[in-house]
């Protein structure tokens, strides 16, 4: 082999690299994982991690070596160009906020981690996985307006596209739109609109993901998204006992839906239509940030100190406003 591949597609914009991975497998007509012992060697498999989180080194020198591409930009396949922005620090292991855990079991996923579009996979020229799609609160698509899916329509599987050459002749591989368990097409699904909750609620939800669908950071920037997950965090946790999840119900006028709190309060664990209702729960409380959260806390539906429960870099207004309630606290009981 010579410094480059034969084929040595691209990145397209915004992908994910285990989608470019598959793509350049597939330009040079060979399996994955035949691709990948020869770049990384036997004893390396990059398939039995997450490798759009954890971009380790030896895949990302590697495969700018030969593609002849820029490292910085391979290293833009992964999330950790969202550190900073969606959220502080990408963690090696156990949960980040924001990002969706795909649960690796050796290289299969058992985990709902990635996300599409079916009209974006049918529009593509060359159908492809975006790394927007990997983010919890990115539930419908600001494009077309319809809603993320986050397993196949027909066998309701995890999306695992990077094994649709797996035990399989490479001339009987699937498409990457393809579901890897039953072979279903995975864009023929009815596209499914978004729930409306709240207008001002879904006008600010689709500002966020357009600015954010944009790479824009002034009004959604890393404060507003570590506030955001603050309080979907309070929503879902057995710490608040579902009282903010029905007051919020109760003043949008819609009836509460079930769900099991988590103890730490993990939004990222839940699939995809819940994770879209509790963000916009949130998001109801940020329309009004002032109003609303005092109201909130004035009608018993939140103590004070859940605001700023492990929530280690509090934006100061948020912080400000908290320790506001303290003192309006403290004055009631004098």
């Amino acid at each position: 082999m010579g410094k480059y591949l034969p084929a040595h597609p691209k990145p397209l914009p915004d992908e994910l690299l285990s989608s470019w991975l598959v793509r350049i497998a597939e330009a040079n007509a060979v399996k994955l994982h035949t691709m990948s012992r020869m770049l990384f060697g036997f004893n390396y498999s990059p398939w039995i991690r997450d490798i759009g989180r954890h971009g380790p080194d030896i895949v990302i020198n590697k495969i700018s070596e030969v593609t002849g591409t820029p490292v910085s930009r391979v290293r833009e396949t992964t999330l950790h160009g969202y550190a900073g922005w969606v959220l502080r620090h990408m963690r090696i292991s156990g949960q980040t906020h924001w990002i969706l855990p795909v649960k690796s079991k050796s290289a299969d996923r058992i985990g709902y981690g990635v996300q599409y579009c079916p009209q974006c996979l049918l529009e593509d020229g060359k159908p492809y996985y975006r790394r927007a799609w990997r983010i919890a609160f990115y539930a419908f698509c600001p494009k077309h307006g319809i809603m993320l899916r986050d397993s196949c329509p027909e066998c309701g599987a995890p999306i695992v596209f990077h094994r649709r050459d797996f035990n399989r002749d490479i001339e009987l591989a699937r498409e990457i739109y393809q579901c890897t368990k039953c072979e279903a097409d995975l864009c023929d699904v009815p596209p499914e609109k978004p729930m409306i909750y709240d207008q001002r609620v879904y006008d600010l939800y689709s500002a966020l993901l357009n600015e954010f669908h944009m790479g824009c950071r002034k009004k959604f920037n890393l404060s507003y998204f570590e506030v955001l997950h603050q309080l979907c965090k309070i929503i879902v946790s057995t710490s608040n006992k579902n009282q903010l999840h029905e007051h919020l119900c109760s003043k949008i006028g819609i009836v509460p839906k079930e769900f099991e709190l988590s103890k730490g309060g993990s939004i990222e664990e839940l699939r995809i239509d819940l994770r879209y209702y509790i963000v916009s729960l949130g998001l109801w409380l940020l329309v009004f940030p002032k109003r609303r959260l005092k109201s909130s806390w004035k009608a018993k539906a939140v103590r004070y100190n859940l605001f700023l429960k492990d929530f280690r870099h509090s934006p100061k207004w948020f912080a400000d406003m908290v320790w506001e309630f303290n003192r309006l606290n403290t004055c009631r009981k004098l």
